[in-house]
């Protein structure tokens, strides 16, 4: 996810709406990658019986979170929700201005 928007380019016309784009974020792809691999060998696999599920896990993709963009928690609030969903604000510099919302999943089903 931050790969794709950090490499992300705008359709053709988009700055016509009077949007200004920010200049392109320079990415190091090999720590990237790095990252993604330590991050999917954490078993998050959330099973159709909870009692299946390993909390464990849960625990240390949070903790290897934290460890890892420690800037990105220092600048927004996490609250924890129903156990182990992340739910992170981050708050903007102007309150007058919509929020958005970006989301993904940190698990797979089985």
């Amino acid at each position: 996810m931050a790969l794709r928007t950090a490499t992300y380019r705008a359709p053709a016309g988009f700055g016509a709406a009077g949007v200004a784009l920010a200049d392109p974020v320079p990415v190091d792809t090999d720590r990237a990658a790095r990252r993604l691999g330590e991050a999917v060998r954490i078993r998050t696999v959330s099973h159709q019986d909870p009692a299946e599920n390993e909390p464990a896990e849960w625990d240390r993709l949070h903790a290897w979170l934290r460890e890892t963009y420690p800037a990105a928690h220092a600048a927004m609030r996490l609250d924890l929700v129903a156990g182990h969903t992340l739910l992170y604000t981050w708050p903007g510099s102007d309150p007058t201005r919509r929020p958005i919302v970006l989301m993904a999943h940190h698990d797979v089903c089985r």
